[in-house]
């Protein structure tokens, strides 16, 4: 089962054990005017000074094409009592219009605000932005192995923490689009692809090499593995009821692979 397109960049270890991502710092005019509308926007309807803003994702790596799905734009602010982390969904709409009107098009904005505490702890948040705005740049293009594996020991309890949690917002979420399912399934093989990828000096948002690091790792669970890739590549072609029953394997797995326990053990003790 193959991906139709390549979601992220497959990165190997230097000579000084450390990964480097040569990030596009020629950005298309298409991607900067899409960027000015987004920013501009922001600072004239938002009462919150940005830090700093990046930009992340597949509009990074390879600029606009057919494939380009949304733009992922992290606005860093220094307002540690600030409750919203996305731009309402009128504004996203407010946007949307705004890039039709002045670039004849227009792709989804994807806006995240960050503390710039939990910005500069999340090493594969920063790894993978490039500044766009914004005087001092938290972001970092060297990442050494040895920070990169604590990293995914020191968060293992907030991965999966993070991970049940979205999962519980899904099962009680009256609207139950399919991309939110699908968007899930993605979140999952990045999250757990990547520990198994690293172990072979590699990291990669690819989400078919992370599912196939999984099934190397995991052998015995690869039937929920093709589930789950199915349930990122058609959510759209699932009944309401399947998209629930196929979360509820993916989050058995994750317990499973969690707790290191098999499922019977895993459906008895936590249910």
């Amino acid at each position: 089962m193959r991906l139709k397109k390549k979601l992220g960049k497959v990165l190997v270890l230097d000579s000084n054990n450390n990964f480097v991502y040569r990030k596009n710092k020629n950005l298309s005019k298409q991607v900067i005017n899409f960027i000015d509308i987004i920013i501009d926007f922001f600072r004239a309807n938002y009462d919150i000074k940005p830090h700093s803003i990046y930009l992340r994702g597949s509009c990074l790596e390879r600029g606009i094409d057919k494939d380009t799905c949304d733009i992922d734009i992290i606005i860093v602010h220094e307002d540690e009592s600030l409750n919203i982390t996305r731009l309402s969904k009128d504004h996203q709409n407010q946007i949307i219009e705004k890039m039709k009107e002045h670039c004849g098009f227009s792709i989804k904005p994807d806006v995240e605000l960050i503390y710039t505490t939990i910005f500069i702890s999340n090493l594969v948040l920063r790894f993978y932005s490039m500044k766009v705005w914004g005087e001092e740049d938290l972001s970092i293009s060297t990442l050494k192995y040895s920070k990169i594996n604590k990293f995914f020991v020191d968060y293992r309890e907030c991965f999966f923490n993070y991970i049940i949690s979205e999962r519980e917002f899904l099962k009680n979420d009256y609207l139950l689009k399919p991309y939110k399912f699908a968007k899930f399934a993605k979140k999952f093989f990045r999250n757990y692809g990547i520990k198994p990828l690293l172990k072979k000096g590699k990291i990669s948002r690819d989400v078919y090499l992370c599912y196939e690091a999984l099934l190397e790792e995991y052998p015995e669970y690869s039937k929920q593995f093709n589930n789950c890739l199915n349930l990122f590549l058609h959510s759209e072609n699932y009944s309401e009821q399947q998209r629930i029953d196929c979360l509820d394997e993916i989050v058995l797995i994750i317990k499973c692979i969690h707790y290191g326990k098999p499922p019977s053990y895993i459906l008895e003790v936590y249910g």
